[in-house]
């Protein structure tokens, strides 16, 4: 089974990864628009709330599992 992922936030990881959780043979693919994929939605409170030294560190340019 191939799938296709649009969108890398919240629902689209947890979307695919419960894909391969019960289906592990499954060929997923996450397909972003943007060039850097954030998993911190609420980054804007982490920086104000002093959580995070560095903006750079909420981002990733791999999406490998």
């Amino acid at each position: 089974m191939k799938v296709a992922v649009i969108g890398s936030t919240h629902a689209g990881v947890f979307a695919a990864k419960q894909i391969k959780a019960e289906v592990p043979d499954a060929e997923v693919h996450v397909f972003e628009k943007n060039q850097t994929v954030s998993f911190l939605s609420c980054g804007i409170a982490l920086w104000i709330g002093d959580h995070v030294s560095s903006t750079e560190r909420m981002f990733t340019n791999h999406l490998n599992h």
